[in-house]
Parts: structure tokens; C-alpha cells; sequence
């Protein structure tokens, strides 16, 4: 049998603190999430082979378990 792996997650200061999106100042909606959350979320859905959906549930669980209140990026967003 094969030994279990564990996985070893951390976000440092500068993430949490650029995790949101900064406000717009032009024309159009305002972005929810930063540059940096969708690229964190879809490296992660590329290591982990998964769907949209599935990267959105592990991100989620992840910052919850770092007990982390950031907003989650939806299958949506992930998609765009």
C-alpha cells in the first residue's frame, strides 16, 4: 500500500490582504475577486484536475479551514 500524503496549504499576509478586488473607478460592474484569487483558484483546479465546480467547493474548504473570511470564487467567475 502507499503511503498517505498530506498537503500543506498557507496564504501569506500579502495574499489575504490582495485576495479582493480593488474598486473600479471607470464604467462597468465591480470585479469581486483579484486577479491573484482566480489565479490561485484555477492553479489549484489545474494541479488537482478539476472542474469549476469541484475547485470552487476545495477553495472554499481550504479557507475555511485556515479560518480565513474571504469570498469564494464562483464556478462563474472561474469560467470567465
Amino acid at each position: 500500500m502507499r503511503a498517505r500524503r498530506g498537503l500543506t496549504v498557507w496564504f501569506t499576509a500579502e495574499a489575504t490582504a490582495g485576495w479582493r478586488a480593488e474598486a473600479r473607478t471607470g464604467r462597468g460592474g465591480q470585479t469581486k475577486y483579484s486577479d491573484l484569487a482566480i489565479a490561485t483558484a484555477l492553479t489549484l483546479r489545474a494541479v488537482f484536475r478539476l472542474a469549476l465546480r469541484q475547485t470552487e467547493g476545495l477553495i472554499g474548504s481550504i479557507l475555511q479551514l485556515l479560518g480565513l473570511d474571504l469570498a469564494v470564487p464562483d464556478h462563474s467567475a472561474l469560467s470567465r
